[in-house]
């Protein structure tokens, strides 16, 4: 995964973004030669809303108990969500076990609406337009032209910071069909919901998963094994406890001939 990075500004001088007498790691050139990430209209082109709302997350505040909008503003923990939705992860990874993960926990902006009750790239472009900004804000400057992509030389990062009230346009070049996950790089945000994942391809196109590739996920009692039914050795201790009994052995013969 690449990304490309370049920022500018719409709006008047006073939204300065580069300090005086340096440069902005934005208005400097890749050394690498551009690659088709950086043709002039993108495959498919996404909007991401970032925001810490005020909302009773159930992980850290009770509605009824101590709902977030009754305790004191130290107490107080915000949600942290893109596009309003906070991410879960899923119990299984989707990579490999794309089929053992619950259809229930699968929710992106268009299923939200319906029944989702929770929940290297090139950086061509960034600015700060206020203290904070819309999705809608955002489309309707780049609906009239006021946003110019850097699409020549723009350097790649695999991190990047967003004005708070500001923007960041990236081209993400998914050269191959898997699962990315995108998220904040603060862990804490990520854990409480600030991340993505990106399905690039169908479940069928994606890679192979190997025979008898190790798997995880969540586990359910179900009760005990049934009385008599034979449990097969792992292989592995099997083999470890005949080679132990071999050392034994052979440490005991060299104990009995040293004492002769």
């Amino acid at each position: 995964m690449e990304c490309r990075y370049s920022r500018y500004s719409t709006r008047s001088t006073e939204h300065k973004k580069t300090t005086e007498g340096f440069v902005d790691i934005s208005q400097l050139n890749s050394t690498l030669p551009n690659d088709e990430s950086l043709k002039e209209v993108p495959d498919r082109k996404i909007y991401l809303g970032y925001d810490f709302n005020i909302i009773d997350n159930f992980r850290s505040h009770d509605k009824e108990l101590y709902s977030v909008h009754e305790v004191d503003a130290p107490f107080r923990r915000f949600t942290q969500q893109i596009n309003h939705i906070s991410t879960v992860f899923p119990p299984s990874p989707a990579q490999t076990q794309y089929s053992d993960i619950p259809s229930g926990l699968f929710c992106n902006e268009e299923s939200m609406k319906a029944n989702c009750t929770r929940e290297f790239c090139q950086v061509i472009a960034l600015d700060k337009l206020n203290t904070s900004t819309t999705i809608e804000e955002v489309k309707a400057l780049d609906a009239k032209g006021m946003i110019h992509r850097k699409l020549d030389k723009a350097p790649l990062k695999d991190s990047v910071m967003i004005h708070d009230g500001g923007f960041t346009v990236l081209r993400l070049h998914a050269k191959t069909q898997v699962f990315w996950f995108f998220h904040c790089h603060f862990q804490t945000h990520t854990e409480m919901g600030m991340g993505l994942t990106l399905q690039v391809g169908t479940a069928s196109q994606q890679p192979k998963v190997p025979k008898k590739f190790p798997k995880c996920g969540p586990w359910k009692y179900e009760g005990y094994e049934e009385e008599g039914q034979e449990t097969k050795d792992c292989p592995t201790n099997k083999e470890s406890r005949v080679m132990l009994s071999f050392v034994v052995q052979f440490i005991m013969f060299c104990t009995i001939m040293l004492l002769y």
